[in-house]
């Protein structure tokens, strides 16, 4: 993880922490499989929420994500991951992202 603070000025972020945890798979047969969970704050500054303010209501933004890679073989890998995120802009719903990808080792 990691802890970011500032004075707001002229940065528009205040703070900021990412808290995460990774590893192998739990899943004793599954040796090449990798997992993790996230959670991220991004705190922003209040004069730069008040500056903001004529143009968009903002707020602090915060999020999880969680992802389990899956070793299809020791070249390629599978990945599902999942993010719940409540966005910067106020007033905008808690989104949900799901995505896939594909790594492939030449």
């Amino acid at each position: 993880g990691n802890v970011g603070i500032s004075d707001g000025k002229p940065n528009p972020i205040r703070w900021s922490t990412i808290v995460g945890i990774g590893g192998s798979s739990p899943i004793s047969s599954r040796k090449l499989d990798t997992f993790g969970i996230a959670y991220f704050y991004l705190g922003l500054s209040d004069s730069f929420k008040n500056d903001a303010r004529p143009i968009v209501s903002v707020r602090d933004e915060r999020g999880v994500e969680l992802f389990y890679n899956i070793g299809v073989t020791p070249w390629c890998h599978l990945t599902a991951d999942m993010q719940v995120i409540t966005p910067i802009q106020d007033g905008v719903k808690t989104s949900l992202v799901l995505g896939a990808r594909m790594k492939i080792d030449f």
